[in-house]
């Protein structure tokens, strides 16, 4: 366990890595998406059936735009009072620095990989997690800025750890969906058939005729 010696001397903001990666590369990722659209117009327009592309055409567009919305405004905000967050969706939420107990930093592996990735819990007095950030999104410049922002004590986990066992020692810290992987599993599935169902339906109708 470690102190820190507050650094606050103006307010920092931090955004995740995502959102650096979207600002480069979203107009490419946009662009590869134009020729499969521009196909399917060209083969439905003589059949008359082109309003379905452009029905599919306006979810994939409103899609994309709702995500890079939710990547554009995740950020925190740190000052001396305490830390705001603002989260991919939802309305920001407040920590104050009252709030803020200790943090823990533990370096987790995903079991497959040497490489490890350092996560952060910001815990209040009774030790539930306030915030939370995980180094593949934030990056650890982020992690290191949280975790010296404040004088509070601060626990190390030296020996890196897998999701399993990180599950098993921090598991009511942790977001639901990592709690029970399972069912983020089974909800993923549903998910990626309720949208790509009929498109490959679709797709499939064309090509019979």
């Amino acid at each position: 366990m470690t102190m820190h010696q507050p650094a606050m001397d103006q307010p920092a903001m931090l955004r995740p890595l995502v959102g650096h990666l979207s600002n480069r590369y979203g107009l490419s990722a946009a662009l590869l998406v134009a020729p499969p659209i521009i196909a399917l117009y060209a083969l439905t327009i003589p059949r008359g059936t082109w309003p379905y592309i452009l029905v599919l055409h306006a979810t994939i567009t409103a899609t994309i735009l709702l995500l890079s919305r939710g990547v554009r405004r995740a950020k925190l905000r740190i000052t001396a009072d305490g830390i705001k967050e603002t989260g991919f969706f939802g309305r920001p939420v407040f920590t104050p620095r009252t709030d803020i107990a200790s943090t823990v930093v533990v370096s987790v592996t995903d079991g497959n990989s040497p490489t490890a990735y350092k996560q952060l819990f910001v815990l209040d007095a009774l030790e539930r997690t306030r915030i939370r950030l995980r180094g593949q999104f934030w990056g650890e410049d982020a992690i290191e800025a949280v975790v010296h922002a404040f004088d509070v004590p601060t626990l190390r986990v030296s020996e890196p750890t897998t999701m399993a066992d990180l599950r098993g020692t921090y598991g009511d810290k942790l977001y639901w969906h990592e709690r029970h992987p399972i069912w983020r599993a089974m909800l993923m599935g549903v998910a990626v058939t309720v949208i790509c169902g009929p498109v490959f339906w679709f797709i499939g109708t064309l090509t019979a005729h």
